[in-house]
């Protein structure tokens, strides 16, 4: 419980600073990640994040690579729940096919705290942190 009291916090002031800024941008001192660096950091470790895609949506999430998985929480508008999904790695890439919905691909990288999930146009669609 306190666990999702804390990630509701976190995400309550993600959505307000993005909200107030508008959509953040990549800092050119963020750093690409490899395959194998990805692993290493989603890999079994709770993460809040900020999705900037129509409908904006923010949530937790939690990957397990062994099991090729991945579940959470979200909340958009007025609708919250949770999800399910699958996972894989695909050369620099990481993979993940929520519910029913078509498989997206992100290049991720990352500057402190900030996960940024970037799709192959080059937009940015997610902001993470680690809870």
């Amino acid at each position: 419980m306190l666990r999702l009291i804390s990630a509701a916090l976190i995400l309550s002031l993600t959505a307000s600073l993005a909200l107030a800024t508008g959509k953040p941008k990549v800092p050119k001192s963020a750093k690409k990640l490899t395959g194998s660096e990805i692993v290493a950091l989603y890999d079994n470790t709770w993460f809040s994040f900020h999705n900037f895609m129509k409908p904006t949506t923010t949530g937790t999430f939690l990957v397990s690579f062994t099991t090729k998985t991945a579940s959470g929480t979200y909340v958009t508008g007025k609708k919250s729940g949770t999800w399910i999904g699958t996972v894989r790695i695909k050369g620099d890439r990481f993979c993940r096919r929520i519910n029913k919905n078509k498989e997206g691909c992100v290049h991720l990288y990352v500057n402190g705290p900030n996960v940024y999930e970037v799709n192959t146009r080059g937009v940015l669609e997610s902001l993470n942190r680690k809870q």
